[in-house]
């Protein structure tokens, strides 16, 4: 009774673990899930910011003006296009990165569901079988309980193997043994009260 006792706490504790792990779980996941939307946010920021320009004005003429402005220009919007660039490819790797994460989360949190569901049948199979060892450790404690046992199945196959053998007699053989049974239901009976 001691082993049952200990294996009942033992599934208690393993199902309090696991309640821990899914809940763990779950919090991963929605942390994950609000990083992704940050993320976003912060990405759809940088595909909507203006490219500014500056432009250093000195004596020229118009057309070299003209020229270094285009140029400046070009130069600018090649620089801020390539920063853009680098800032959008390290949030769209963020974002990948923390999509693999939350997959990952996901899938730990179905894990530790499954394994929840499993422990909890365990611990359901585990108690019903410490139930029967109680009950089976009072019956044995009780010889004389034993032996009714014993005796009690050994009379019940024995009235089976009676009854097959009435099944397989004449009519008129099958009437007397159905007799010779109903005398023994009444001595048992009898023997009940």
């Amino acid at each position: 009774m001691e082993a049952a006792a200990e294996n009942q706490a033992k599934m208690e504790a393993d199902m309090k673990l696991m309640k821990e792990l899914q809940q763990r779980a779950k919090e991963a996941e929605e942390a994950k899930t609000a990083e992704i939307r940050r993320l976003e946010s912060e990405l759809a920021a940088i595909k909507s910011q203006p490219v500014e320009v500056a432009v250093e004005v000195k004596d020229a003429s118009p057309e070299q003006l003209a020229q270094a402005r285009a140029e400046a220009a070009k130069e600018a919007h090649a620089s801020m296009k390539q920063a853009l660039q680098a800032e959008l490819d390290a949030k769209e790797s963020q974002l990948k990165k923390a999509r693999e994460e939350l997959k990952s989360a996901r899938e730990e949190s179905k894990a530790a569901n499954i394994n929840l569901r499993q422990a909890e049948k365990e611990a359901r199979e585990a108690k019903a079988a410490a139930e029967k060892a109680q009950k089976m450790a009072q019956v044995n404690s009780n010889q004389n309980m034993v032996r009714f046992t014993v005796l009690f199945n050994q009379v019940q196959e024995t009235v089976n193997l009676m009854a097959d053998a009435v099944e397989k007699e004449t009519p008129e053989n099958q009437k007397k043994m159905r007799a010779a049974m109903k005398a023994l239901s009444a001595a048992v009976g009898k023997a009940a009260e």
